[in-house]
């Protein structure tokens, strides 16, 4: 008994490290609630709004496991039900009356608040106030009034989202619609359900584990930031409560918590994994990743390392300095570089299909837009062609191994051009306040206010279809947030900027043809369009590259890439079980 004592004393004085004390005996009774599973999962994140997880590949991974969709995409690319357990379709002719009705699945929220229709309705109408910043707004413009509403011609009150019953969702079209390409409109994370009463507590309810709520698999069950980040299984996710027996704790979600640790660097990550201390790996470290690049198991993400423009500096109002910047990449050396890329051959990534969900790749059936291999004199001949001969400005990246070693490669490939390129670099901050440890995300508040030159972005498309990708970069379909207190409501392009008249024209022919076919056909011609502006320049598609230990069984993944946990197992979890001391949030 004394020698169990002290062993868990020894894993008490060592839990920072959070990777287990390996060979302790399996805890019994009440406090055997399941396997911890320690593994690296990405970069650190510092919010987990998931309307605001678009350009982050980490961030989309973490909110696709406290979120539960209305719909999601299996890793065949097929529209499957999760929150919702029942659609009718109600159409009349006569009256020109076009309905859907979403029936929710009974489940509830972390805190074991019902799911409920009113949440989605909240959070749709969030995403479409005028005043509100998000790109995923175009992907309800088939409901009734909801440009209106965004444009701010009407009230968010007169949107055509109704909830008939707590569980039961009624949404109300313009039109008759492909009511199937609606269906997988809602399968973004950017759609899921929001608790009002949970959002409007604070501006930071989404830093904080004591002010958010999961409707997903996991919950956060702590936060400290710059060390760890634990979820721990949502108790009451899709589990019927009011059952005494009968329904088993881990009939929906088996390992206990999942333990991600931000302490070590990416190869002390790496040596725990080899040392059978970290159980999945999911960002293998730059400099290894060649010698892992046969074992990891690699998978195309709808995710494009891109570069934005910020083209309200003089130096890039002209389209061909923006195009002569992207001729000087080699786009396939910096994925050789990267290891798990593509070179960028558009601006729609893989794993994006055509028209219908589980279609051809989109990136397959259209050409390649862009080159892969540079092309420094014919970058000369054009900058010189509208009289540019170089410029000094920023490229503004995070404080990461890969977008280093892609910035430090656009840098070299500029100069050549006869610019003179600085690399500024961000990383998280706790804000001067230092309001209970919250920090932010440096470079998502820079890009959010437009101080940058050109940004690095990992920009994440919305769903699997191309409209998702390119309907923002037209005026009326960007999602930006109007200034409601100029008087003006003029409506805001792009956030780079970008507002091309025939580049809108095209987008508002694309909304236009419902027809699923027709329209991919048109998308292919908006995104030629595009890019012959070259508002961004798209660099490498991001691929996912997972290593797994021979342990651990039960992975699944959704498409692009998003990791599936409820049922991971770990062989004899117990001789890994770390004693992990309770954590107390702090007060409100």
């Amino acid at each position: 008994m004394m020698k169990r004592l002290m062993a868990l004393m020894l894993c008490l004085l060592t839990v920072a490290t959070m990777f287990g004390c390996a060979n302790i005996d399996k805890l019994e009774g009440e406090d055997d609630k399941g396997a911890f599973i320690n593994m690296y999962l990405g970069t650190e994140i510092y919010d987990f709004d998931p309307q605001n997880s678009v350009n982050n590949d980490s961030a989309l991974k973490v909110i696709s496991l406290l979120y539960e969709p209305l719909f999601r995409l299996d890793e065949n690319g097929k529209v499957k039900k999760a929150l919702v357990e029942k659609v009718e379709i109600l159409e009349n002719d006569v009256k020109s009356e076009y309905k859907m009705l979403l029936t929710l699945a009974n489940t509830s929220w972390s805190d074991a608040t019902y799911v409920s229709a009113n949440d989605v309705i909240y959070a749709w109408k969030r995403i479409l106030k005028p005043g509100f910043s998000n790109e995923a707004c175009a992907l309800l413009y088939d409901i009734k009034n909801a440009r209106g509403v965004k444009e701010g011609d009407l009230s968010i009150d007169d949107l055509g989202v109704a909830a008939v019953d707590e569980l039961i969702l009624e949404i109300t079209f313009e039109g008759k619609i492909d009511y199937d390409q609606f269906m997988l409109n809602l399968t973004s994370y950017a759609l899921v359900p929001l608790r009002e009463d949970i959002v409007s507590r604070s501006t930071d309810w989404s830093k904080k584990p004591a002010t958010t709520v999961a409707s997903g698999p996991y919950m956060i069950r702590r936060v400290v930031y710059g060390e760890q980040l634990i979820l721990e299984r949502n108790a009451n996710y899709f589990r019927n409560t009011d059952k005494e027996d009968g329904d088993v704790l881990n009939k929906s979600v088996n390992p206990y918590r999942i333990v991600i640790n931000f302490t070590d660097s990416p190869e002390q990550q790496m040596e725990a994994f080899n040392n059978d201390t970290l159980f999945y790996i999911n960002e293998i470290p730059l400099d290894q990743r060649t010698a892992y690049a046969d074992t990891a198991t690699v998978t195309d993400m709808a995710s494009t390392h891109t570069y934005y423009f910020n083209t309200s500096n003089p130096l890039f109002e002209k389209a061909e300095v923006r195009k002569a910047l992207s001729m000087a990449l080699d786009r396939a050396a910096i994925a050789e570089k990267v290891v798990f890329a593509r070179p960028a051959t558009g601006i729609v990534p893989y794993a994006v299909f055509d028209s219908t969900a589980g279609s051809d790749l989109f990136r397959e059936v259209g050409e390649d837009l862009i080159a892969t291999s540079a092309d420094i004199e014919g970058a000369k001949s054009l900058l010189a062609s509208v009289g540019v001969s170089g410029g000094e400005f920023t490229l503004t990246h995070r404080a990461d191994d890969v977008d280093r070693a892609i910035a430090e490669m656009a840098k070299a490939a500029w100069e050549q051009l006869g610019f003179t390129v600085t690399l500024r670099e961000l990383s998280s901050q706790a804000p001067a306040s230092g309001v209970d440890a919250v920090k932010d995300d440096s470079l998502s508040k820079v890009f959010a206010s437009g101080d940058y030159d050109v940004i690095a972005i990992d920009a994440n498309a919305l769903n699997a279809t191309a409209y998702a990708v390119l309907a923002p970069f037209a005026k009326l379909f960007s999602g930006q947030g109007m200034d409601m207190d100029s008087g003006d409501y003029l409506p805001s392009p792009h956030c780079t900027g970008f507002d091309s008249e025939a580049y809108n024209a095209k987008m508002e022919e694309v909304y236009a043809e419902k027809d699923i076919v027709a329209r991919a056909a048109l998308l292919h011609e908006a995104e030629k369009l595009l890019l012959e502006e070259m508002p961004v320049i798209p660099v490498v598609f991001n691929q996912d590259a997972y290593l797994i230990h021979d342990d651990l069984s039960g992975l699944k993944t959704f498409w692009g890439a998003m990791p599936d946990f409820r049922m991971l197992k770990l062989d004899e979890y117990g001789r890994f079980t770390t004693a992990v001391t309770e954590y107390v949030a702090p007060a409100q």
